[in-house]
């Protein structure tokens, strides 16, 4: 979780509510704040609710699929983070802070250990008779379909199947079904949960059924079916089929089992769409642990043959089995995964082969050909081991400088080399905006001045930067804020507006008298602009 704003206020709702629009767009800046506003109109923020304490806030956001967000109160700052792909000051947090400041949102009911012995002691105290009352009374519907499964056998499953198929066939022989993703995702998703617990009862019918569905997903979304145009994202697969394809390859034997997650895995990888992707992971650990030998023989033999995604998988159930070489190979196959390359080279450390990590890392640096990024950590790992084994650190701190332009490298940089001039030279040159992180967070705020007017620098974090400095360079900021109003009032629209009374409010806390006489000059000049008015009139 990263640090989004700081507060002093005595819990997460009231500091939430108490947030300004200026605090959100210094935060998160002008683009992403005016996003994160556009998710909350148009109702994107679901399922939010506090904890019990009032320290954090979890709710849904829906994008291109659902992500989570979740927002706390640490030692007096809000903290947040985003299961997105950009994973913090994204639009989804924006978005649920300004769910959070104009909302109602639910507080969790706190448990405690009385109450919890009070219900366990009341249960405790019921006869069979009238606990099987409140179970009936209480028990979800599904809940009643799996009682009823596990007593059949296969004639009954059978039935039961052939109703789900036909029902599930012609959803998908009518285009009309199709236009809305999550109407057939319902519809699916309740037919197949009407086979949980006879899994067992239905090999080999469900095997072809489950890539049956697969397939006309895909063929639906060649033909432009099965698309969310409303939160701009591809139909995905309801929770009912993830729990089939797991129970089912869990029912079947070890030779069944393996033959089904290879047919599995080479349909994942023909597929055009990433919409099932993720069965790859629901399928991790289904083989006791009297079929790991054989499993893992099977990596062994196979491992040139069986696809990154399958080694990977069976991997992580077996490694505990490999020997030192098995293990070497194994992860050599797979090291165009970031995740396994990381493991590769920290397994060399670990097992006295740290010149194995670093002459593999080295080429990945010095390839260029190769658009292989390596991760942050990876290359704080390479700089710790050409440090241990005593190797050329300022070389290898170039090398990564060069490959990484970053101010969380030049930092790295600083804390194993004592003079850094010749790094911070690099960052400037390749990434001025880093340079410019590098510089306000050592509070060498006039460098990072100097660094503005040097060089163009992206403007969201130039506005962040004279934002949050106005009051050490009252002059340049007004100088800066001015100019953007006279560019912003050259267009006419909401998002120019907002910019304008942003850069008013700017300048007002700094120079009052000269944010009133602009505001008189744009009330005469453009009073034309309703929008515009009735946001500077709020200033």
């Amino acid at each position: 979780m990263n640090k989004l704003f700081a507060n002093t206020n005595v819990n997460l709702k009231i500091a939430i509510e108490s947030l300004t629009d200026d605090d959100m767009q210094i935060m998160y800046g002008v683009q992403t704040f005016y996003k994160g506003k556009s998710y909350y109109t148009q109702k994107l923020v679901a399922s939010s609710n506090y904890s019990a304490n009032l320290a954090k806030l979890t709710a849904i956001v829906r994008g291109s699929r659902e992500y989570k967000v979740t927002l706390e109160l640490d030692n007096e700052n809000i903290i947040g983070e985003c299961t997105c792909p950009v994973g913090d000051e994204c639009k989804h947090q924006a978005a649920v802070l300004f769910y959070a400041r104009s909302e109602k949102i639910d507080v969790e009911i706190e448990r405690n250990e009385r109450a919890d012995h009070l219900t366990h002691a009341h249960l405790e105290s019921l006869s069979k008779s009238e606990l099987i009352k409140l179970v009936i009374q209480y028990a979800p519907s599904n809940f009643f379909i799996k009682i009823k499964n596990i007593s059949s056998g296969k004639p009954e499953a059978l039935t039961v199947f052939k109703k789900v198929k036909k029902v599930i066939e012609q959803l998908f022989d009518d285009p009309e079904n199709l236009y809305e993703p999550y109407e057939a995702m319902d519809v699916i998703g309740k037919q197949l949960n009407k086979l949980s617990e006879l899994e067992s009862q239905l090999h080999p019918e469900l095997e072809s059924f489950i890539f049956f569905i697969m397939q006309k997903v895909n063929e639906a979304q060649d033909e432009g079916y099965l698309y969310d145009s409303y939160s701009d994202g591809p139909f995905e697969s309801p929770e009912e089929l993830d729990t089939l394809v797991k129970n089912y390859a869990a029912s079947l034997p070890y030779e069944d089992k393996k033959l089904f997650l290879y047919k599995l895995d080479q349909a994942l990888t023909k597929a055009e769409y990433d919409t099932f992707s993720h069965l790859n992971d629901l399928t991790q650990n289904l083989f006791t642990e009297a079929d790991l030998p054989e499993l893992k023989n099977m990596i062994m033999t196979e491992l040139s043959n069986l696809s990154l995604p399958l080694i990977g998988k069976y991997y992580e159930q077996t490694k505990k089995l490999m020997t030192v070489d098995e293990k070497e190979n194994v992860l050599l196959r797979l090291k165009h995964d970031s995740e396994r390359f990381y493991e590769l080279v920290v397994f060399y450390r670990d097992n006295n082969k740290s010149d194995k990590g670093i002459k593999i890392l080295q080429q990945k640096l010095i390839d260029q050909t190769n658009k292989y990024n390596l991760g942050i950590d990876l290359l704080f790992l390479y700089l710790d081991l050409v440090k241990e084994q005593n190797g050329d650190l300022p070389v290898a701190c170039r090398e990564v400088i060069i490959h990484s332009p970053t101010s969380g490298v030049l930092k790295k940089i600083k804390t194993i080399i004592p003079d850094v001039q010749e790094y911070e030279l690099e960052l400037e040159k390749k990434n001025p905006s880093e340079m410019l992180n590098y510089l306000e967070s050592t509070g060498r705020l006039k460098e990072a001045l100097g660094l503005i007017k040097k060089y163009k620098i992206w403007d969201d974090q130039v506005t962040k930067f004279f934002s949050k400095h106005k009051a050490d360079f009252k002059e340049e900021a007004e100088n800066y804020f001015c100019k953007k109003i006279n560019d912003n009032l050259k267009d006419a629209g909401d998002h120019f507006y907002e910019t304008i009374a942003n850069a008013l409010k700017q300048i007002k806390q700094i120079n009052i008298d000269l944010a009133v006489k602009l505001i008189k000059e744009i009330q005469i000049n453009y009073k034309r602009r309703r929008n515009l008015m009735i946001l500077i009139a709020k200033i």
